[in-house]
């Protein structure tokens, strides 16, 4: 019985579902090993925390009514997360 719908493990029961759970298994795998290759180099982390610093000390200096602004920096942050995570695109909407 291959169908687990409580959350708990089983063996798929087809060559097909075998086939999809050996490659989900190494995809995970491939992943893990993606996300752990994140930008870490010193000169980037120091520039990020400064980068960061001064979008902080703006975005204190705004006010409640600078609605475009604060768009801004959350498309900013965005970005600055997309580089991070090396994910350079865009989600597709």
């Amino acid at each position: 019985m291959g169908c687990n719908w409580y959350g708990g493990s089983s063996l798929p029961e087809s060559k097909v579902g075998l086939k999809f759970h050996t490659a989900a298994q190494e995809l995970n795998l491939i992943s893990d090993e993606f996300f752990s290759m994140r930008n870490h180099h010193p000169e980037y982390l120091r520039l990020l925390k400064e980068i960061r610093d001064q979008i902080k000390e703006y975005k204190s200096s705004l006010s409640d009514d600078q609605e475009q602004e604060m768009r801004y920096i959350k498309e900013i942050k965005k970005l600055g997360q997309r580089i991070e995570y090396e994910s350079i695109f865009p989600p597709k909407r």
